[in-house]
């Protein structure tokens, strides 16, 4: 069980900005683990929840876990997608969800088998990468750190190393990992 203090839930924080989860188009999980599919409950009326057919197989017969406890996510219409060869990605393997190239969702596999990074493009071929815990902080791929827990860490490696090449990029405007301690919130203009 995590602590969240009043008023920073997601769906209060949806609130607070006029929102409520019937409002929102998407929500891509970047994994399953308990982390991250946490509260899910709370923002089950979004329009779509997408997570990767790799991760949703790998989630099968666990149960009560920090990984993968499918009561998380239970009565909720998880819509699993198919990577496809690509050339994206550190394995070369994305889903483009818009149809367009604005939003790729990118297999960056090795902290789970089957973790998704966003990347976010404006026209212009600027971009944004949402890495999730492809590693937990900037100086992870920095450092070529990587995670702690990973259910293969060759992956892992080859998926730090893809995030700090992508960074190095002069359209890379931002990269935000999930544990960030260093992150605080802000808007990032595409």
């Amino acid at each position: 069980m995590y602590f969240i203090p009043a008023g920073q839930a997601v769906d209060e924080q949806l609130l607070s900005l006029g929102y409520t989860s019937k409002d929102l188009d998407y929500i891509i999980l970047s994994h399953l683990d308990g982390d991250h599919a946490g509260r899910l409950q709370l923002v089950k009326e979004a329009n779509n929840i997408l997570v990767s057919s790799e991760e949703l197989e790998a989630s099968k017969g666990w149960s009560r876990a920090i990984r993968y406890n499918s009561k998380q996510w239970e009565g909720i219409n998880l819509q699993p997608f198919e990577f496809i060869d690509s050339g994206i990605g550190p394995m070369k393997r994305s889903f483009d969800s818009l149809k367009y190239g604005s939003l790729q969702l990118i297999w960056s596999p090795g902290h789970s088998r089957g973790l998704t990074s966003l990347m976010v493009k404006n026209d212009y071929e600027d971009y944004v990468l949402l890495v999730a815990d492809t590693r937990y902080a900037t100086k992870s791929w920095e450092k070529l750190i990587i995670p702690g827990i990973s259910v293969n860490k060759k992956q892992a490696y080859q998926s730090l190393k893809w995030v700090k090449e992508m960074t190095r990029q002069p359209n890379c405007i931002a990269a935000l990992a999930s544990h960030d301690p260093d992150v605080k919130p802000h808007t990032i203009t595409l």
